[in-house]
């Protein structure tokens, strides 16, 4: 739909900066896309992934148990 369109561009950019341990602003596209689509599956796998990487496991578990739940 276009939501997840508007989506789409946010959640990769969060996912590059992710990749640059630029956590702190990767973790902020990734809420502005999940406010445009909270049921993106693959927005709580890269940021649960993400959360992890920058050694924070308990909100890592939450959002990867969130991706459990929406995967198609």
């Amino acid at each position: 739909t276009g939501v997840q369109t508007c989506a789409l561009p946010i959640s990769n950019r969060a996912t590059v900066l992710a990749k640059l341990h630029r956590y702190d602003e990767a973790f902020s596209d990734w809420d502005s896309a999940l406010k445009l689509d909270p049921n993106d599956a693959a927005v709580f796998k890269n940021r649960g992934n993400a959360q992890l990487d920058a050694g924070n496991p308990n909100p890592a578990l939450l959002d990867l148990n969130r991706y459990i739940e929406l995967r198609p």
